[in-house]
């Protein structure tokens, strides 16, 4: 049993669970808790297999800014997921981890490190903190937009994401209430189709109004000064979501971060 996992799956704890899992000789990981302890497990399973430094098996920018994964062929240790929140990360291939060193987040991609097995447990799914829940099925919703608003999206994926944002729309001002076990079922179902998937006709004002109606239900902070963002840390963030992976595929190209530095002012 590991219990170093920390947010973010910084690279240190990373690094420790690595350790262990040569110590242990492990025939296969079993995931238990939220994202981190997802993200952890599978990109604890990249490093154990492949030889090289951490960057060099990252996700990154060629000469274009097109971003590329190296192929990472080394056979990996089968994953097991236990959910207890409503993350994305459940069913994704992809883990974001964090260089505390540099302050950069890294991301390893992977298929073979895909969940062999999915298990929901009513009492599991019930134990997480409301507030906890309400956090990683926001971070779903978001992601699930921006999987609805990329280019390079599919019908198939996007009948997974719509129904996705729905089930979040609908039963996300509930989970603020307490631990109902159908309203977290419905969340954790959305989590894995916002995961596999990663529109309604209704107007761009239509849109933004109900989603300002649903955050005002869930008490989120709607500036990003509320958070504790430094209006001089501006042109760093949007230097730094220039590597987001959707950023890559949005619908009007971002060609620098001077294009996003009036969108985070005016969210400042």
């Amino acid at each position: 049993m590991f219990t170093g996992v920390l947010p973010n799956s910084p690279l240190p704890a990373l690094q420790e669970a690595v350790g262990e899992l040569k110590r242990l000789n492990a025939d296969a990981v079993i995931a238990l808790g939220g994202g981190s302890a997802i993200v952890t497990a599978r990109a604890a399973a990249i490093l154990l297999a492949e030889a090289g430094d951490v960057r060099s098996l990252c996700t990154a920018p060629d000469g274009t800014g097109k971003l590329i994964s190296p192929k990472l062929l080394k056979p990996k240790l089968p994953q097991l997921v236990i959910p207890t929140t409503p993350t994305t990360a459940i069913v994704r291939v992809g883990s974001a981890i964090l260089d505390p060193v540099a302050g950069e987040r890294l991301a390893l991609y992977d298929p073979a490190t895909r969940a062999q097995v999915v298990l929901i447990h009513p009492e599991l799914i019930k134990s997480a903190p409301s507030e906890l829940v309400v956090s990683a099925g926001v971070n779903t919703l978001v992601m699930a937009i921006e999987g609805l608003m990329t280019k390079s999206g599919d019908p198939i994926s996007d009948a997974l994401l719509i129904h996705a944002v729905r089930l979040l729309a609908q039963e996300l001002p509930a989970a603020v209430q307490g631990h109902d076990l159908a309203v977290r079922a419905d969340l954790m179902m959305a989590s894995i189709l916002c995961g596999q998937g990663t529109d309604d006709t209704a107007t761009a004002a239509a849109v933004v109004e109900a989603f300002q109606t649903l955050f005002d239900e869930l008490g989120i902070p709607r500036r990003l000064r509320d958070i504790g963002v430094k209006q001089d840390g501006l042109r760093e963030l949007a230097e730094m979501s220039l590597n987001d992976w959707f950023i890559k595929s949005n619908p009007r190209k971002v060609h620098d971060a001077a294009e996003l530095e009036p969108i985070l002012a005016e969210a400042w």
